[in-house]
């Protein structure tokens, strides 16, 4: 993944999977969470 978005559906949540230069930003999406096993 270079510069691209992902976003994935499981049965209870969205995946989102952003590329390192967005980090900052994706942060202030409230509710998040960060998987490092998924690393997203």
């Amino acid at each position: 993944m270079q510069g691209e978005i992902v976003i994935t559906e499981t049965e209870n949540e969205y995946l989102l999977a952003i590329p390192p230069s967005q980090k900052e930003r994706a942060k202030g999406i409230e509710g998040r969470r960060w998987a490092p096993q998924r690393k997203c």
